[in-house]
Formats: C-alpha cells, sequence, structure tokens
C-alpha cells in the first residue's frame, strides 16, 4: 500500500455509512480518485468542510493497486472558492464542470491538462463580475479539444466546403453541417454563434474575458455543446438543470 500526497479538486461525494462518505477527486497524475473518508459526517470530523463539492484541496491517500476505493486519511483545503458557493448561479456552473469532469476523465490515468482547465476555469468563475455563460461554453470547448473530440466549426463535416450562414452541431458526423447536409440533423447555430466558438477555440484562458458574447446567443450554444457531448458520454448531465435553470440567461415572456 502506497501513501501519496497530492493536490485534488473535489467532484462529488456521497453517504457511504452514518459516518463515512465516498469522495470523488480529480488528481493530476491519478485523473479521477475514489476514496473513503471515514468519520467526515461527525459533527467533529478532522476533515471539517474540506471534502465538499468545487473545493481545491491537499490530500493524503492511501492507494492499494486494484481496488476500486481507496482511503483518504487526510485534507486540507487550498481554495473553497466562497464567490461561488455564495452565489446560486455561480454554484451551478461550477457544479456542471465538476460534473462534466467527473464524466470525461478515468481512473488512474495521467490527468494534468483536465485539473488546469478546471483548476483555472473555478478560479476565473469566483473572480468574474459577470460573463459567467461564456465560461461555461469556453469550458465546454476547450475540454472538448483536450479530449480529441473538438469539431472544425467553419467546415462541414460531410461536403467539407466552408459553412456560410446557419451551421449545425451533429455529434453523429462528427462535427458542423451546412445547410445543404444537414438534412434536418444537429443542433442550430447562428452564423455569429458559430464564428464566436471558432474565436474562443482560439483563445487563452487568461483573455476570453474579452470575448462578449450575445444572450441570444448564449442558449443555443449551450445546448448544441451539451447535446454534442451528451451524444460522446451516452449520459445526461444530472445538473443540467442549471443550464436551464440558472445558468441561461432568462427570455421575457
Amino acid at each position: 500500500m502506497a501513501v501519496e500526497q497530492c493536490e485534488a479538486i473535489v467532484l462529488h461525494t456521497y453517504n457511504l455509512t452514518d459516518s463515512s462518505k465516498i469522495v470523488v477527486l480529480l488528481t493530476p497524475a491519478r485523473g479521477k480518485v475514489r476514496a473513503v473518508a471515514k468519520g467526515v459526517r461527525r459533527t467533529k470530523s478532522k476533515f471539517g468542510s474540506s471534502l465538499e463539492p468545487i473545493t481545491r484541496i491537499e490530500v493524503q491517500v492511501y492507494f492499494k493497486e486494484g481496488r476500486d476505493l481507496q482511503n483518504l486519511s487526510q485534507a486540507e483545503t487550498r481554495d473553497s472558492y466562497p464567490s461561488v458557493r455564495s452565489d446560486l448561479k455561480r454554484l451551478g456552473l461550477g457544479s456542471v464542470m465538476c460534473e462534466l469532469i467527473e464524466q470525461f476523465v478515468q481512473e488512474n490515468e495521467e490527468a494534468s491538462e483536465y485539473f488546469s482547465l478546471l483548476s483555472t476555469s473555478l478560479k476565473l468563475l469566483s473572480e468574474m463580475p459577470k460573463n459567467h455563460e461564456s465560461l461555461l461554453i469556453f469550458f465546454y470547448l476547450k475540454l472538448l479539444d483536450i479530449s480529441g473530440l473538438l469539431p472544425d466549426f467553419s467546415r462541414c463535416a460531410r461536403c467539407k466546403n466552408p459553412v456560410q450562414g446557419v451551421a449545425y452541431l451533429d455529434a453523429g458526423a462528427g462535427g458542423v453541417l451546412c445547410g445543404a447536409c444537414t438534412a434536418g440533423s444537429g443542433e442550430k447555430l447562428s452564423a455569429g454563434s458559430a464564428r464566436i466558438m471558432e474565436q474562443l477555440m482560439r483563445t487563452d484562458r487568461e483573455m476570453f474575458e474579452r470575448i462578449r458574447i450575445p444572450a441570444s446567443s448564449v442558449e443555443e450554444m449551450l445546448n448544441a455543446l451539451n447535446a454534442y457531448v451528451v451524444h460522446h458520454t451516452g449520459r445526461q448531465l444530472k445538473s443540467a438543470q442549471y443550464l436551464n435553470r440558472v445558468a441561461l440567461p432568462q427570455r421575457p415572456k
């Protein structure tokens, strides 16, 4: 049994016994780690609030090869993102990010790029005064890029011609389709939305805030990206309610 100390982000927790929880962590070197935190549900637990989802921590874990659940012995908070926790909208967006990472990252695989993406995105989410929906769109695109699933938004996946005007993001086709090739499939993207996605793909994480996304484009972009991800993962986001009730701008009736 090896003892390892590493940085981690808490993605998800669920109860195991009256006093213990299973904690799902994202780590740079081992990817997704599921570990038992004994006694964490007790009032005077040594873990305190360090194992709440959307928390960056320093942990000590006892690893045993071939075992699905590891043992978590220590955890110290590095950043609890208080401005995210205190705001329903930001909390919803952070939950979506963590769930996406949990779906894409495997156990026992190197995941430093995923860790950097989530850590940077949560920090931006906690610091940005506005433009939070744009951050989620940016997160989707970078996640797909790291995973090798990012589509080309400039050319039709079937005829290979440049897309002019409205495009349709079709996961089954592996990218966007032009109006002539869609045959009614795919999620509609206006010409402006497709251009913004291309621009975001070429933007680094610190500079994307300069890109302003019209409120009218946010909903169609998030819906299209979510459908694209669901096709590849085969799983609906449990936190998808936030996309509709919290994260997306409310249109006037």
